[in-house]
């Protein structure tokens, strides 16, 4: 899909990727390299974390599942440059993504592949195989900025190429999607092995996230019984900012309904 993300989007998005990751190919050029601790979601750029769980890239998702119940498996961020000499080859992104076996016909995890640059012929571009087809029918992913490609990640063979244009880069956004019930699907992934380097990046997205987006990483939604006033105020309180009022209505309303049944419960028994 051609130009998924505005033009504001891209530009906001890519901006994060400079501040927080990596260099265009000038800087490149002048000896600047990707900070590579910097590579995995969440990221301390709001403009890269809404990217990352737009929330049409959530309603894709859980359409092509099948369920509302969608985790972010994964997502990282990566670049290349004109002058670098990287290996490539056709894949499947299946041994560190499942631990489950692999049936083509079930999309329950899928990859998003967005790109923040506009790639061209002999930038690199990446190559994805039709289900079905030989290697030698692959297609690149020549698009504009803001595009994207939404592919099977257990069946659709891919890989990168060279980058044989004299200048230039290609930055990529990558997000994996996969049902919340299947916990061996996934990387066990991002905020819990980055250590201290990701803790401003993730009081940015807990603070910034909705209801929906904090599913995507694993909480419950409101009105779920985990969110009660002790919890709700803990979150309040180790990230200063959190949006508490979607967590307090539903409670309420939760108390708000108990108090009915009970009044209810009891003109019923005195009859």
């Amino acid at each position: 899909m051609e130009r998924f993300l505005t033009p504001e989007e891209v530009a906001d998005a890519l901006a994060g990727f400079h501040q927080v990751f990596a260099p265009d190919h000038q800087g490149f050029v002048q000896g600047r390299t990707p900070d590579r601790t910097q590579q995995v979601f969440p990221w301390d750029h709001s403009g890269l974390n809404r990217a990352a769980v737009h929330p049409e890239l959530v309603a894709a998702a859980e359409r092509i599942i099948g369920t509302r119940d969608i985790r972010l498996a994964d997502s990282d961020i990566n670049v290349r440059y004109a002058g670098e000499q990287l290996g490539d080859g056709f894949h499947v992104d299946v041994g560190n993504n499942t631990l489950g076996p692999i049936i083509p016909e079930d999309h329950s995890n899928i990859t998003i592949a967005l790109v923040l640059t506009d790639v061209q012929p002999g930038m690199s571009p990446t190559r994805m195989v039709p289900w079905g087809r030989p290697d030698s029918e692959a297609e690149p992913m020549t698009v504009p900025a803001g595009s994207l490609c939404i592919y099977s990640t257990f069946s659709t063979r891919h890989s990168a190429t060279t980058f044989s244009a004299p200048t230039g880069y290609r930055a990529t956004m990558w997000t994996i999607w996969c049902r919340a019930d299947r916990p061996w699907e996934g990387r066990s992934f991002t905020y819990k092995g980055c250590g201290w380097q990701k803790e401003a990046a993730l009081k940015r997205y807990v603070t910034e996230a909705t209801p929906r987006q904090l599913e995507m990483i694993g909480f419950p939604p409101p009105g779920h019984p985990l969110w009660t006033r002790a919890y709700i105020d803990g979150m309040a309180q180790r990230y200063p900012g959190f949006e508490t009022a979607p967590y307090v209505e539903a409670l309420s309303f939760a108390d708000g309904s108990a108090q009915i049944r009970e009044h209810a419960e009891s003109a019923m028994s005195g009859v």
